[in-house]
């Protein structure tokens, strides 16, 4: 790992490139770490134990009635007492319940009226002013609500699929050019004022992150499909953080050329056959961890970096702590914790699957017994079939 100070000719060339409406984008600030990936080796029995990380966790089941049933979830934005919460499939609001569980309000409705949202794709807050953002691409605008639910104003701004907000600019991301924007990240001020714009957009269709964007108490920071870059934005400025060298684990400009190409092998087949890592995506970042999903042979890793010690893992997760799952990915995050979703048909079968730990030495009698008893607990004699998902907040070492 080491610190890289300079401007390189051919990267100037390609990030300046950028056109919004005549103008033209600034150059990136070059000065960021560098963490080497090639070097670890990568395979099915890798795994990372939560308790390598996490301290504890905090389970909040989600309340369960007709004006909130939720499907899968697509993120989670905690403040204060708060929990913002967005489906994945098709999202038609953005959901509230307080950090118990309850269900407070939803915010925003879907529909063809004036003041309804034609597609949802993503919302952001503004912490000070106890405001809500949401995103209508249909629209290609921004609705302003308090966080009861009543629309305070609209702004236009560009097509995005994925929205921040931070210190009074909104920042809008969308991996595809359209005829006005051939920039990914187009960023604007409160009134839909247009500010600056960086990163050129893929002339391939690339599918849409889940999350690309990771706001701290201090800062924002970006990621983009196809990058190994962790990108930190500065009101209107943005600079290279973090870059991950993967090697030859990379896919390479042809391959991902290829990969959508309908005369080429799918992009799953290239990466078994290359051995390669896809796209970086849900990016969680703490003042001590940073942490990043990757598939590789179509298994997902997380890679986790300690920024104090330099060292950086990557596996599949295993709970040691609850045995409630075993996976890679979380939703959200606070300054002090990632947070993770519990989908519903875990929660029917984490009983049984408790039995089977304790039947093949993974936990003893005991251990069954009390997380078991927990789990019933936690479902507060719900039935399994109308329940939502529940929410963990997996609290961080120091």
């Amino acid at each position: 790992m080491k610190n890289r100070y300079f401007f390189i000719t051919l990267l100037a060339i390609v990030l300046c490139g950028c056109h919004h409406q005549g103008n033209l984008t600034s150059t990136i600030k070059v000065d960021y770490t560098t963490v080497v990936v090639e070097n670890l080796r990568l395979g099915q029995d890798k795994e990372i134990a939560l308790s390598e990380f996490v301290d504890h966790i905090d389970i909040i089941p989600l309340e369960f009635k007709d004006s909130c049933i939720l499907k899968g979830i697509r993120k989670v934005v905690a403040l204060d007492s708060n929990l913002f919460i967005i489906e994945d499939n098709r999202p038609e609001r953005v959901y509230r319940f307080d950090t118990q569980g309850n269900f407070l309000n939803s915010i925003g409705e879907k529909g063809q009226g004036p003041d309804e949202i034609i597609e949802l794709s993503d919302f952001s807050l503004n912490e000070k002013e106890q405001l809500i953002y949401l995103l209508d691409n249909g629209r290609k605008t921004v609705l302003a609500y308090n966080f009861e639910g009543q629309l305070v104003e609209k702004i236009k701004v560009n097509h995005a699929d994925r929205l921040e907000y931070k210190d009074g600019f909104f920042y809008l991301f969308r991996d595809e050019p359209t005829i006005d924007d051939l920039c990914c990240l187009n960023i604007r001020n409160t009134k839909g004022e247009f500010k600056n714009a960086f990163l050129p957009s893929h002339q391939y269709p690339i599918s849409k992150s889940s999350q690309v964007f990771t706001k701290t108490k201090d800062n924002l920071f970006l990621i983009k499909p196809m990058n190994d870059t962790i990108y930190s934005l500065d009101e209107v400025e943005l600079k290279y953080a973090y870059y991950f060298d993967f090697g030859s684990l990379r896919l390479t400009p042809k391959e991902i050329e290829d990969s959508y190409s309908n005369e080429i092998p799918t992009f799953k087949k290239i990466l078994i056959d290359k051995e390669r890592v896809s796209s970086m995506d849900h990016l969680y970042q703490t003042r001590h961890w940073i942490g990043f999903n990757k598939g590789y042979k179509l298994l997902q890793y997380l890679f986790l970096y300690n920024k104090d010690t330099k060292e950086l893992k990557a596996g599949q997760v295993w709970d040691d702590l609850e045995y409630m799952f075993y996976g890679t990915s979380f939703y959200g995050q606070t300054e002090n914790a990632w947070i993770g979703v519990y989908a519903i048909e875990r929660i029917h079968s984490n009983i049984e699957r408790y039995k089977r730990y304790a039947d093949s030495g993974y936990i003893t009698e005991e251990q069954k017994v009390k997380y078991t008893q927990k789990m019933k607990n936690l479902m507060r004699g719900e039935n399994p079939e109308e329940m939502n998902p529940w929410i963990l907040f997996y609290h961080l070492k120091e």
